[in-house]
């Protein structure tokens, strides 16, 4: 349960998007390599990756129930996050570089699929516009409002409940939100 902070002298050699941080489940550790030059994605990956150390501290061993699409998509909206030190306000669920990423694809013509996206449980698989329509999917499911209420939230925290318990994941998103295929429009919509 520790975080260990690393320079880039340390690594021996330049960073790359993946190499900025990792969690290591087996160990329980947050590595964390320090890039001077980019300070913004240093703080995301500590947020990104922090989420993932948060999830199996609260879980234990029932995190790696876990889909991907739910974990990546929750270390992905809280990765942006920012913390005031003047006011003591966290602010999460903030637009990061998912967004753009996302609306790219959609405007090339590819239409990124929930179906395909919830089914996918290889990490080799989950390749970048993986995340970014995990982020945009779990966004959109714990902040879209109808009224003044949020739409999917209380939803959302049962289908991470019911995935900490063991459920299959295409089980409990017909459940909760219904045919993936249903949402897609309503997330396409979301992210314009």
């Amino acid at each position: 349960k520790r975080v260990l902070f690393r320079s880039q002298k340390e690594t021996g050699g330049e960073m790359g998007e993946s190499t900025v941080g990792y969690y290591d489940p087996n160990r329980r550790e947050l590595i964390l390599y320090e890039d001077p030059e980019s300070p913004d994605t240093t703080l995301d990956t500590l947020f990104h990756e922090g989420t993932h150390l948060l999830i199996d501290l609260a879980l234990g061993n029932r995190s790696e129930n876990l889909p991907l699409w739910f974990s990546e998509g929750l270390a992905e909206y809280f990765g942006p996050s920012r913390f005031d030190a003047e006011t003591g306000e966290l602010s999460y669920g903030r637009v990061g570089t998912r967004l753009p990423e996302l609306r790219e694809l959609y405007a090339e013509g590819t239409e990124p699929k929930i179906a395909s996206l919830i089914a996918t449980d290889s990490a080799e698989d989950f390749e970048s516009d993986c995340y970014a329509l995990s982020w945009a999917l779990v966004h959109m499911l714990i902040e879209k409002r109808e009224g003044k209420a949020r739409r999917y939230r209380k939803r959302f925290v049962k289908a991470y409940e019911l995935l900490a318990a063991g459920r299959k994941s295409k089980e409990v998103f017909r459940a909760l939100f219904g045919e993936p295929g249903e949402l897609d429009k309503e997330l396409r919509r979301y992210v314009r």
